[in-house]
């Protein structure tokens, strides 16, 4: 059997660039039988934690690394950078590698993140190096007969990484591929070096390039059919299968075979329990938990007189949770921060999300709900059954917001602190906007929006928010507005051969889901506008369902629920006799979401909805609940959509 390994791999996390999400990339090496797998996004390590935990919890091990951006000297302003791809071979390679990130954000950033040889080579230990694709400096130095130079960098590299060192070889299509590979196995046998195949991944499969093209046209904010438009004249950079390498490099075979001597070489084994954080403290604590315990009774009594013995309950179990889960010291930096803000007149606004939850975050004065007065879920914030860090959403002034990064800076250490960037993902909305707009331009060429062929039978399921007629020259047509978790989506029209029916239909659902066929149509609206639209043609009234009715359907295809309640008992060994009926139905219905939807979203997930859509939804559910206790009338989903729409949505797609 062939073995390989890709090392040279993009994700999304190749902004605008790479075209293969995260799970796609682990999903297609699994299914290619590849044990392990390497994420190189471009001058970043933006997906490194995500990849490493998943790759894992797949069985493929992973190699984390990027494809550096690197300049002669990062003090001067030069965009003439070259590639080269950096792995981390060890727990030191990691750090080192995290130090060049760094380096190039902070330091060395002019267009792109870039590094230099001087910090390359006082932190390699711990680095494999690869000598990157075509637009690497040796290649380049190939390209253009500059072999003389080829070899100087050549001998750098060896010199200062030694074995550590490979000779990358790559076969995309690309004329210049050939001229590369010659040189670099000629300079191979010279240098006692070994070469290695990579494939520059960039999509999951050959058909995908046309996602990449879509990405580098919104990148550079060009059209599809612009002739003089950057773009990839190839396309062979997808995940091939461990044959189809070997067959390109059938000229070389031990470079494809030296792939998994590169993966043998990897030891890296990162400590991600939250638990093992180590945070600085305060000033003048040396007890975080005692401390923490006395400033929330101290708290709760200001703001209560007299604490109700249910209040002393609440706060002694989150209290018990924080300290068994060890964010004590987490709990006291944020009252600090506050405290800091409000004793300086800088406004700051009181915790949000999730945090609502804890009794002593409002004892603290935090947040400013009551948790017990409100019903809210300490388990949706800080849950000791799957211990992830608590996370407290807090907005402060725009003016003054440098003083408290200042205060934080100062009080906890520069080496403490850091400043997060946070990721918008293209969704639904965005998709239809950029995609039309700055790709095609051109409403005859609308026949794809992403994965969306025309004749192509859909399913779409949303929360109607709006709806109206829409008087175009070629036809009256009724237009909807659904609403997804990026937004409204203006551009689908659902067309009806009876609008006064199908409208009456919606206005007795906030919830709608249509199958049809999509087509892509253009028209002119009463100002003569020029629109164009994505269209789903329905056929009938009776093609709309409410989510209710679908979920029914997509539930009973998907799982038995008799086979889940049958699993919960047998891991939990319950028998009723003597245990609390609530207790039980609580736990099952957790146990119900992680099931169908995953252990990730389970606390998420309010547990009155898990509840009430097992009753509104399947007969099994009601069932099953009414075998512990439980009254199963069918509650509509009405209400909970109008809690928390987003999340609902999330919750559906999850359970679908």
């Amino acid at each position: 059997m062939v073995e390989f390994v890709h090392l040279h791999v993009h994700s999304e996390y190749s902004l605008l660039d790479g075209a293969a999400r995260v799970d796609d990339l682990i999903n297609r090496a699994k299914e290619l039988g590849f044990k392990a797998l390497a994420l190189t996004d471009h001058g970043n390590l933006f997906g490194s934690i995500e990849f490493y935990v998943k790759a894992k919890e797949a069985g493929i091990k992973p190699i984390l690394g990027m494809e550096a951006y690197i300049v002669e000297d990062i003090e001067k302003k030069d965009r003439n950078y070259y590639h080269l791809t950096i792995l981390a071979m060890n727990e030191k390679g990691w750090k080192n590698l995290m130090k060049l990130s760094s380096v190039g954000y902070i330091k060395g950033f002019y267009g792109k993140p870039r590094i230099d040889k001087k910090h390359l080579e006082e932190h390699s230990e711990g680095l494999i190096i690869l000598s990157g694709c075509p637009s690497g400096e040796i290649a380049h130095y190939i390209i253009t007969d500059n072999f003389k130079k080829a070899d100087e960098t050549i001998g750098w590299f060896k010199e200062v990484f030694k074995d550590r060192f490979f000779l990358e070889v790559q076969d995309v299509g690309m004329e210049e591929n050939q001229k590369i590979n010659n040189y670099l196995l000629e300079a191979s046998r010279r240098f006692n070096l070994k070469l290695v195949a990579t494939n520059d991944v960039h999509y999951i499969n050959r058909e995908d390039k046309h996602l990449q093209d879509i990405l580098i046209c919104i990148s550079q904010n060009a059209k599809l059919s612009d002739a003089n438009r950057f773009r990839i004249d190839t396309e062979e950079i997808y995940m091939k299968s461990a044959e189809e390498m070997l067959k390109l490099f059938s000229w070389h075979p031990d470079a494809v075979k030296n792939t998994l001597l590169v993966a043998e070489m990897v030891d890296l084994k990162l400590e991600l329990d939250p638990q093992r954080l180590k945070l600085p403290l305060p000033p003048n604590v040396s007890d975080p938990f005692e401390d923490l315990k006395r400033k929330a009774y101290e708290g709760l009594k200001r703001k209560m007189g007299e604490i109700p013995e249910n209040y002393i309950n609440r706060l002694e179990y989150e209290l018990e949770v924080i300290k068994n889960t060890g964010f004590s010291g987490y709990f006291l930096i944020i009252e600090d921060i506050i405290r800091f803000c409000r004793e300086n007149g800088i406004m700051v606004g009181i915790g949000r999300g999730s945090a609502a939850g804890s009794l002593v975050l409002y004892a603290l004065d935090i947040t400013d709900v009551d948790p017990i007065k409100y019903g809210l879920l300490f388990e949706r914030f800080l849950n000791p059954e799957r211990v992830s860090p608590p996370d407290v959403d807090i907005d402060f002034e725009d003016r003054r917001r440098d003083e408290v990064i200042d205060y934080i800076r100062k009080t906890y250490g520069e080496n403490s602190t850091a400043q997060i960037i946070t990721f918008s993902k293209l969704k639904s909305r965005a998709v239809l906007k950029d995609y039309r707009f700055k790709a095609l331009r051109d409403a005859q060429n609308l026949k794809k929006i992403g994965d969306i062929e025309e004749d192509e039978e859909v399913e779409i399921m949303g929360a109607l928010t709006h709806f109206s007629k829409k008087k175009f020259k070629n036809g009256t047509k009724l237009t909807l507005r659904l609403e997804d978790d990026s937004g409204y989506i203006d551009a689908i029209i659902f067309i009806n051969e009876d609008p006064i029916s199908f409208e009456k239909k919606l206005s007795e659902n906030l919830v709608l889901y249509v199958k049809g066929k999509v087509q892509a149509v253009e028209g002119e609206g009463e100002d003569d506008e020029e629109e164009t639209y994505l269209e789903v043609k329905v056929d009938s009234p009776e093609n709309i369902k409410t989510v209710e009715e679908f979920l029914s359907i997509k539930l009973s295809e998907k799982l038995n629920l008799d086979r889940i309640w049958n699993k919960f008992l047998a891991e939990k060994n319950y028998t009723f006799n003597g245990a609390k009926e609530k207790d039980i139905k609580e736990e099952f219905v957790r146990f119900w979401i992680k099931e169908i939807a995953g252990e990730e979203f389970a606390v998420k997930v309010p547990y009155e909805w898990g509840l009430k859509v097992l009753k509104a939804l399947s007969l099994e559910g009601a069932k099953i609940l009414e075998k512990n206790g439980d009254n199963p009338s069918l509650l509509g989903a009405r209400a909970i959509i109008l809690k928390d729409l987003k999340l609902w949505d999330e919750f559906l797609r999850r359970v679908v």
